[in-house]
């Protein structure tokens, strides 16, 4: 069963990187040609709108990953009637959910000049929401069985059609604008081609589960569904304070500055965004692994599988964190241009966001894989109302600075709170080995910026060729500073082991 496990986190895995290294260089170059062709303001169009949906889509609750949790056991006990039922449940309240953000996205039509800022020069805006709203409401109501193959670890089979779908968009939309400059015909493009790809997996999820539409399904017990309530309910609250964090900071900088800045901060989000999903490829392949370790190991088994676990998180992200602040702006100069730079002040609390949620993420999706829904439901929401508060009296004093130093706030404070919170229910641990676990990550961090920005400190603006420096630098200081400080650890002793069975494998084979 674990070898299992093994096999089925390492496809998943691999299918996820080609799809996201597909993802991330034609991103790259279709923003290229997009900044080329229409510009800042487009771009924050872009960025604000996505923003916007992301606010409505909290209708969405948590039903998503209740219902995959509550699959894992029907799923390993090949219970198809469960399944059955569990799934009608699933495409009734996905209706429901998509009808709604499709009514309240039309309601905010007339409401959009008052939340966007100095668009002077764009058209039409009305009629692009409204394309960006279709995108968002057809997946409730198309791909809600692709939820089923992610709980059976089977995700790679819809991998094949969205990295051919991600491509075909990328190609036409890249073509239109080079044809037309109509901004129109490129979100119809993608409007259109999407609508193809959540077809084509829903028939793929239909392939794999034929039983789905055999027999009309029988009703889901009343306590069944009694435990998904209780889940969603739970999970509500903390969507609520997530969206109010990840869903605004475009919208306090589209409404408190202006349009043209959204665009500037969307460059430097798409390099988080792309190393995000990067890392959250491999952290999430494991979790419907971690969901069968949690019900079938012992207690020492989770503790230990969570330490080297969370190991991973802190090296990827904080590794990440330290090549964000220091190469993202060297980057954005000569990809973009001078003109679309940000304050290294913004840069740096942006890298410090990114490094404190990503290193929480571990203990987050740790909790998500067991079900531990209830216990800090109240987390985020506490924490979204202190960083929408502090984002809004600081963005007037700091500008987008301000926005993401309230967004540093409401990090601390989640990450230390949920460590203690689910270290507790989880493996009975008490606070203080909880919070030495997360001092020491964030002393490792702050040591390795540190070491880095002492010798870039001493490398000149030389184009690519110091940007090379630069990046050779980050690539062997944080990983040398990691070694030296975790290097006799076993969760790094782990690593070091597999690292060695792979290179010998991959040596025999030659």
């Amino acid at each position: 069963m674990a070898n299992e496990r093994l096999k089925n986190t390492a496809i998943n895995a691999a299918y996820s990187y080609l799809y996201q290294l597909l993802y991330m260089a034609i991103g790259v170059v279709s923003r290229l040609i997009f900044v080329r062709y229409l510009g800042r303001d487009y771009l924050g169009v872009n960025g604000l709108f996505s923003n916007i949906l992301g606010v409505l889509s909290i209708s969405e609750l948590g039903v998503g990953t209740a219902i995959g949790f509550a699959l894992y056991k029907p799923l390993a006990q090949n219970d198809k009637e469960k399944i059955k039922s569990i799934m009608a449940l699933f495409r009734k309240a996905y209706f429901a959910i998509g009808s709604f953000i499709a009514v309240a996205g039309l309601i905010l039509v007339p409401f959009l000049p008052y939340i966007i800022k100095n668009t002077t020069g764009i058209e039409n805006l009305s009629l692009y929401y409204i394309l960006y709203l279709i995108n968002t409401v057809s997946g409730y109501f198309l791909s809600y069985k692709t939820t089923l193959l992610t709980s059976d670890q089977k995700e790679y089979m819809l991998k094949k059609t969205q990295m051919i779908g991600t491509l075909a968009i990328a190609l036409v939309q890249m073509l239109v604008l080079a044809a037309t400059r109509n901004y129109l015909l490129y979100l119809l493009s993608d409007v259109l081609i999407r609508l193809v790809m959540q077809v084509v997996m829903q028939r793929t999820a239909d392939r794999q589960y034929p039983f789905l539409k055999k027999e009309k399904a029988e009703k889901l017990p009343r306590q069944d569904v009694q435990v998904i309530v209780r889940n969603v309910k739970a999970l509500m609250i903390h969507n609520l304070g997530e969206v109010s964090v990840s869903q605004t900071d475009n919208l306090i900088i589209s409404g408190f500055i202006s349009l043209e800045m959204t665009g500037i901060v969307s460059n430097y989000v798409m390099f988080t965004t792309y190393a995000n999903l990067f890392i959250v490829t491999a952290l999430s392949a494991a979790i419907p692994s971690v969901g069968n370790l949690i019900a079938k190991e012992s207690d020492e088994a989770k503790l230990a599988f969570f330490k080297t676990y969370r190991l991973l998180a802190y090296w990827l992200y904080g590794w990440m964190s330290l090549g964000f602040i220091y190469l993202s702006t060297p980057l954005v100069k000569l990809v973009f241009g001078a003109d679309y730079v940000l304050a290294q002040s913004a840069v740096v609390l942006m890298g410090l966001v990114f490094f404190l949620r990503g290193e929480g993420s571990a203990i987050y999706n740790y909790k998500i894989a067991a079900g531990i829904y209830n216990e800090d439901k109240y987390l985020a929401f506490i924490g979204g109302i202190i960083n929408l508060i502090a984002s809004v009296v600081a963005v007037k004093y700091l500008g987008v600075a301000g926005v993401y130093l309230g967004t540093v706030i409401y990090s601390l404070f989640v990450v230390v709170a949920r460590d203690i919170i689910i270290y507790r229910r989880a493996f009975g641990k008490r606070w203080l080995s909880v919070l030495s676990g997360t001092v020491r990550y964030v002393l490792f961090f702050g040591l390795s910026a540190f070491a880095c920005s002492s010798l870039l400190h001493f490398i000149p603006e030389m184009g690519w060729g110091g940007f090379g420096i630069k990046l050779a630098i980050l690539v062997v200081v944080p990983n040398a500073v990691l070694f030296l400080l975790e290097g006799r650890s076993p969760e790094f002793r782990y690593y070091l082991s597999i690292a060695g069975q792979t290179i010998a494998k991959l040596l025999g084979r030659k």
